[in-house]
């Protein structure tokens, strides 16, 4: 069974946006678990002031 090159052509093309779309999905979530990271954080930093001030009273 012979394949066509233009076939050939046609799947690696296919392959390298599919593999560009995973990459971009993988920073995308990467950039957003940071993000969610840092808020946290945040506001456990804030959670222990607050507990810092009330046991200062």
């Amino acid at each position: 069974m012979f394949i066509s090159w233009y076939w050939l052509l046609v799947i690696a093309l296919f392959i390298a946006v599919y593999i560009h779309a995973l990459k971009r999905s993988c920073k995308a979530y990467r950039q957003e678990r940071e993000a969610l990271q840092k808020g946290y954080q945040r506001m456990s930093n804030e959670l222990q002031k607050l507990k810092g001030l009330k046991q200062g009273e």
